[in-house]
């Protein structure tokens, strides 16, 4: 009972605490709250953005995901009677939902006879003769057939007992019944024996009805209702029970069985998907232990298993990159906890006097901040759907586009997730007090004058450990594989896991490294500030270097995430840069058409079959190496089509070059060179000169070349000689071409084509004496479609082969569910640290006044007035900020600097080309900058209130009574 006291006793203590600090508590709750908003959005995200893929894999009604299995019987082997179908219908009906684990919701039974041969009933005479049949019909059944169909003509079919005899009464399908004439009432015989001379097992029927069904689109029919054309149905107990009587050859009556599933799939999580396959094994292993000769056309076993491996590796990637913003979130939530526990210094150190242990003051801590956590994760859990909303419409970074919402849901993958993240910030959370357990009161006296210790960070030499960790990272980046995952999704992403958070370690090391630095700028400036004529700067810049553990939580917090906020988007922006100009770079312009070329006859020179020279033309040179008889249609006509801008024609082929002795493949491009620079993607790198400027060089001489600067240092050649050139479709003759000027990178040329040569279309087609063929580049406007503007190109007589949209390519890309959502997250992020950075400044700056109000009581006593403290102070803060902002920019752009080259992303196996140019994204630090100018500005007329409610007697009196 004492024991129960004692721990309601400290509840209540800690719920008391919690109230009576209500703007910390405020504070940490919003740290908590966005810790695990951002954490728990990414397994919904993944888990409902993957969900929408497998609806477009599997079923969808009603936007709502369905699971579809379907087991079919074909009596290939003669042994599929009544008991193996019943025994294979009650494993399906009785356990398949058990072993599943979804709820069932649809199912459909079919069985079929053989076909048999239809004949009049009053024409007995035609039986034996193939030819004069009415049609090729099965019997059969389909269960709940009746709910599902409507008759047109007729009634249902009476319940057939063998032992009366009759007609089987069946039904005929209305296409069927126009089709061959048939009419409720008429009696036929069905027939299988129709090659041999006498009759065989002749089955009397009777067509009673004509049906239509209801909704030929409805999931209930998993054979297409033309399926049943050929099929008179009646009901299933009737059909079986007809079946089994039968006196001979019964399995022609159980030809075809077949089972249809679909199951809720609403409800699926990448947690659920190992129990379902689990138990669709089993259930596969008894249904063939039932009919040996089942089969499963439909079953969600591989798009499960690959929906399982994309939830997963998703959420990973997400996390890891996502790694930073969630530990400068955490840092956040131990920078609050540590001014609350300052704050509560004396309040330990006198309950620490009464009796009260170590384990007790931690209790109290712990209770009120595991009632933070708690309400924290219940509303992570309840703003996380709107989270991954938000990054499912993102299009690139903090840019968003509409898009159909996502059913987001609490997954327990997102519930595990938040749970990890309340505990790290709960732990987080009560460190602080541990160190202050321990104080005296004595000791919390003379700490609160003056520090005395080192933090226990720079105690223990965390930042070198950080700053070795960033090192080794660097190099294994910079020497190693350790990026190949970006590359053709090459390597194993958590081959080395230290690669993924080497940034946000060398930005952390380095902000630790700058804290001990900082300490030493305040000392100087505060012996410069004393010799101004004014007293506030150098009580501002005394007071900063005697409280320097008092400010580096703040200053940590503020360069971080200035710091980290211009490396996230920086990174953004330079892959969405790098996407864009590789794509360009692969198709060359807006848009590329290429052409279909018509190989010219054996007068020419050539054969028929293939290319030049007797070389065969591969289908990957069919494009760029064709010949065209005849004229080709100017390209100048391409503008007269909607929507093109500019045109400019290409030919793209292969080249032998001689440097020395031997003789090495290349690529020549031949070009229009007053139109390509209206149309041509060319960047500052790949020439010397501009692309106009280079296009004039061409101009010079008619058989000028640009070539590869690599090619003029292998060969030895400058500018100015001669280059002889042997195009493989140039029939063994020569071109010489003078070289007028180098050409570093040319679109759609790699690195494995070189040397590259780029040369007068013109001058080309008139040394050969035919015109060539290859591409059209097109510069469009930005609403133009790619597949209309092929058709108005086919309409001015162009012969379009394909047609490649460079917008069109990016839009896709930028699609993909890992890039949408990793972008979503970054930009989330952005957002949140911002936010945090703004208010870590306002709860550092508000309770450090709280905390000098005796201080500043005393110095109004002294004779300072309310406007020299409020300039005290607001500098103070001023400094701290402005050294925040110019470290964190500075922070920020070295980390872009250093890494950001690395994070180039191809489908190949190789460096993508053009190379990635690092973008600094100083448009969007600014909105960093404006938060915090907002939190200044708060802080300016927070400041004048406490200054205003500021007495000077009481709070000297005040003073007087805390010492003694």
């Amino acid at each position: 009972m004492r024991l129960i006291d004692t721990a309601s006793g400290l509840i209540r203590l800690s719920i008391k605490r919690l109230r009576s600090d209500v703007w910390l508590s405020i504070g940490l709750m919003i740290g908590l709250v966005v810790a695990s908003m951002l954490t728990v959005s990414v397994p919904m995200y993944t888990e409902a953005a993957n969900n929408r893929l497998l609806q477009q894999e599997m079923v969808s009604v009603d936007r709502t995901l369905r699971i579809p299995y379907m087991f079919r019987a074909i009596n290939s082997s003669g042994d599929l009677g009544d008991a193996q179908i019943s025994l294979a219908d009650r494993v399906l009906t009785e356990q398949a939902p058990g072993l599943v684990g979804l709820p069932l919701e649809i199912t459909g039974f079919t069985v079929q006879s053989d076909f048999f041969g239809l004949y009049a009933a009053d024409d007995e005479s035609a039986y034996a003769s193939r030819r004069d049949d009415l049609g090729r019909f099965k019997l059969g059944a389909v269960r709940d057939f009746q709910d599902h169909v409507t008759l047109v003509e007729g009634r249902w079919p009476a319940e057939h007992d063998p032992a009366m005899g009759g007609a089987l009464e069946v039904l005929v399908s209305e296409t069927a019944a126009a089709e061959a004439g048939f009419q409720a009432g008429e009696d036929y015989v069905v027939f299988r024996g129709i090659e041999a001379a006498v009759a065989v097992d002749q089955i009397p029927v009777r067509v009673v009805g004509v049906w239509r069904a209801n909704d030929p689109s409805s999931t209930y029919w998993f054979l297409s209702t033309k399926v049943y054309d050929g099929v008179l149905l009646t009901s299933e107990s009737s059909y079986r029970a007809f079946a089994a009587a039968r006196p001979a050859d019964q399995q022609i009556y159980f030809n075809y069985a077949a089972w249809y599933h679909l199951y809720d799939g609403s409800g699926l999580t990448a947690d659920r998907v190992p129990r379902i396959l689990r138990g669709t094994t089993i259930l596969k292993t008894r249904l063939t232990s039932a009919v040996p000769s089942i089969g499963f056309p439909v079953s969600p076993e591989s798009a499960l298993t690959r929906h399982q491996l994309a939830v997963r590796l998703q959420t990973t990637l997400m996390l890891s990159f996502g790694l930073p913003i969630i530990i400068l979130v955490l840092l956040f939530v131990a920078f609050v906890a540590g001014i609350a526990s300052s704050r509560r210094r004396g309040e330990l150190a006198v309950l620490r006097s009464r009796g009260y242990g170590t384990a007790h003051l931690l209790m109290i801590t712990g209770v009120g901040t595991l009632v933070l956590v708690a309400i924290s994760i219940a509303v992570g859990l309840l703003l996380g759907p709107y989270v991954a909303q938000l990054m499912w419409s993102t299009r690139s970074f903090l840019e968003f586009t509409g898009r159909e919402p996502l059913a987001v849901r609490i997954v327990p993958s997102a519930v595990r997730v938040g749970a990890l993240v309340g505990l790290l910030a709960a732990v987080v959370s009560v460190l602080p007090d541990l160190a202050s357990a321990g104080l005296t009161t004595v000791a919390h006296w003379q700490s609160s004058a003056r520090e005395t210790a080192k933090p226990w960070w720079q105690r223990y030499y965390l930042d070198v450990l950080l700053a070795i960790m960033a090192a080794y990272g660097y190099y294994m980046i910079v020497n190693g594989d350790a990026m190949s995952f970006l590359l053709g999704g090459g390597g194993n992403l958590f081959e080395n896991p230290l690669v993924l958070v080497t940034p946000f370690a060398f930005m952390l090391a380095a902000v630790l490294i700058f804290l001990r630095l900082v300490p030493l700028l305040f000392k100087v400036s505060s012996i410069g500030t004393g010799w101004l004529p004014s007293l506030v700067p150098f009580l501002a810049s005394r007071r900063l270097e005697r409280a320097s553990g008092r400010y580096s939580g703040v200053l940590m917090l503020l360069v971080l995430s200035i710091g980290l906020s211009l490396f996230t988007a920086s990174m953004a922006w330079t892959l969405d840069r790098n996407l864009r100009e590789r794509t360009y770079f692969e198709v060359g312009a807006d848009v590329s058409v290429s052409e279909r070329g018509v190989v010219l006859g054996t007068e020419a020179g050539l054969q028929a079959s293939g290319g030049l020279g007797g070389e065969t033309t591969t289908e990957s040179e069919s494009v760029d190496s064709l010949l065209v008889a005849g004229a080709l249609v100017p390209v100048a006509e391409a503008l007269d089509v909607a929507g093109i801008r500019e045109a400019a024609r290409l030919y793209r082929g292969s080249v032998s070059v001689r440097t020395g002795s031997a003789a090495r493949k290349g690529t020549i491009v031949g070009v229009e060179r007053l139109q390509l620079p209206n149309v041509a993607f060319f960047r500052s790198d790949f020439g010397p000169q501009p692309l106009g400027a280079l296009m004039n060089a061409l101009a010079v001489r008619s058989d000028g070349v640009l070539v590869d600067p690599s090619f003029l240092a292998e060969s030895g050649l400058a500018v100015g000689d001669t280059v002889s050139l042997q195009l493989d479709v140039s029939q063994g003759r020569s071109m010489n071409f003078r070289i007028v000027g180098t050409v570093a990178m040319f679109p759609t040329v790699y690195r494995e084509d070189y040397p590259l040569f780029v040369a007068n279309l013109n001058y080309v087609t008139e040394q050969l004496g035919w015109p060539l063929t290859g591409h059209i580049w097109l510069s469009v406007a930005s609403d133009a479609d790619a597949e209309t503007i092929a058709e108005g190109l086919t309409a001015e007589g162009f012969d379009i082969r394909e047609v490649y949209d460079a917008r069109a390519m990016i839009s896709g890309e930028q699609s993909q569910l890992v890039r949408v959502g990793l972008f979503g997250f970054l930009s989330a992020g952005f957002v949140a640290t911002s936010l945090l950075s703004m208010l870590s400044l306002l709860i550092y700056s508000l309770t450090s006044f709280k905390e000098r109000y005796i201080q500043y009581g005393i110095l109004s006593a002294l004779g300072l007035t309310k406007g020299q403290i409020a300039s005290e102070f607001l500098s103070e803060q001023m400094g701290i900020l402005g050294l925040g902002i110019a470290a964190g920019t500075g922070l920020g752009a070295w980390a872009c600097a250093l890494f950001l080259p690395f994070f180039q992303v191809s489908t190949g196996d190789a460096a993508p080309m053009p190379p990635m140019i690092v973008e600094i994204a100083l448009r969007d630090i600014w909105k960093t900058y404006a938060v915090i100018g907002v939190s200044l500005v708060v802080l300016i007329l927070g400041t004048a209130r406490l200054l205003r409610s500021l007495r000077m007697f009481e709070a000297i009196k005040l003073g007087s009574q805390l010492t003694g």
